[in-house]
């Protein structure tokens, strides 16, 4: 899906707060949603995920129609199964409990945690400033 800008965002050991805290699970397979798979994914970018309130509270999805729905909602997994045309579940951020539980959903798959790595692209104008760390960047 397509993310949010943010003009500030939490960076921990683990990478950016909320950053990948949720994937779409193919049931037919088990494998991970990724639209670097066009043929099978490429609706994908036709949706927007947000977090209503910031990290840690429900993820806004929107669709091309301006319909919302919310990860909290009963029937995210319907709604984006419709959508994408396959059978499909919102798994939350892996971590070792609940990569148990996603393998309980599709057993033929390989939760490796690091799968859910973090991903972010900064433009800085040169200069990037981490707490007391300063790095001058070369002009791209």
């Amino acid at each position: 899906m397509l993310g949010e800008q943010l003009d500030s965002a939490e960076l921990g050991e683990r990478g950016l707060a909320g950053d990948r805290a949720h994937a779409i699970v193919d049931l037919e397979d088990g494998r991970i949603a990724s639209a670097k798979h066009p043929r099978k994914w490429s609706r994908l970018l036709e949706l927007r995920a947000a977090y209503r309130d910031g990290p840690g509270s429900p993820v806004v999805i929107s669709f091309p129609d301006g319909a919302t729905a919310t990860t909290a909602d009963t029937d995210i997994d319907q709604r984006l199964s419709s959508f994408l045309g396959r059978d499909v579940t919102l798994a939350s951020q892996a971590n070792e409990g609940q990569v148990t539980r996603l393998r309980e959903l599709a057993p033929s798959a390989n939760f490796d945690v690091r799968r859910y790595r973090p991903n972010v692209l900064v433009d800085t104008g040169g200069t990037i400033n981490l707490g007391d760390a300063v790095d001058q960047l070369p002009s791209l």
